[in-house]
């Protein structure tokens, strides 16, 4: 029998604070790929929250553009991000792996306010926090334009996987 090919689920989230209880989550950002880091579907929702926000991810996401954002755009629910995210980006492939940078900082936020999702998660985690500690600076991309907005945060975290892997191919 042949094993199956790895397929990630690179997510970046946005938060109301550090903490997955008292905190919640406010914009959403996947990007599903294949082995070879391509990119097969991406994802991106503001959502509502009623929970509490930290005067630092306040102040962090009124200078960033989410807050006009979130005031500005139709917010979706949780759960309804929860269900678009599993259908259009797992189910057709079953469990994934969760990647991106932190992500078990996602991973936790995942667990509280979004158990489905986090159950299709295989428990392996692909993040690229450490190439970013173990590989010298100057071989990291550098993040260009807005930083703590999920997708472009999701969008480096696959840039530095693919710097990495075409260094790795030499």
């Amino acid at each position: 029998m042949s094993e199956r090919k790895p397929v990630y689920l690179w997510l970046d989230l946005e938060t109301t604070g550090l903490n997955p209880v008292e905190n919640g989550i406010v914009e959403i950002a996947a990007i599903i790929t294949d082995e070879d880091f391509n990119e097969l579907a991406r994802y991106q929702a503001v959502t509502h929250t009623r929970k509490e926000w930290t005067p630092f991810c306040l102040g962090l996401h009124a200078g960033n553009g989410l807050c006009a954002d979130l005031a500005g755009l139709t917010a979706i629910s949780l759960e309804d991000a929860e269900n678009q995210i599993h259908d259009r980006l797992i189910h057709p492939y079953g469990r994934v792996t969760l990647a991106g940078k932190s992500v078990h900082f996602d991973r936790g936020f995942l667990h509280e306010h979004m158990p489905g999702l986090d159950k299709c998660l295989i428990h392996r985690h692909l993040d690229v926090s450490v190439l970013r500690m173990m590989w010298p600076h100057h071989q990291i991309p550098e993040q260009t334009g807005t930083l703590h907005r999920a997708m472009p945060d999701n969008e480096h975290a696959l840039e530095i996987a693919r710097a990495y892997r075409a260094v790795e191919k030499l």
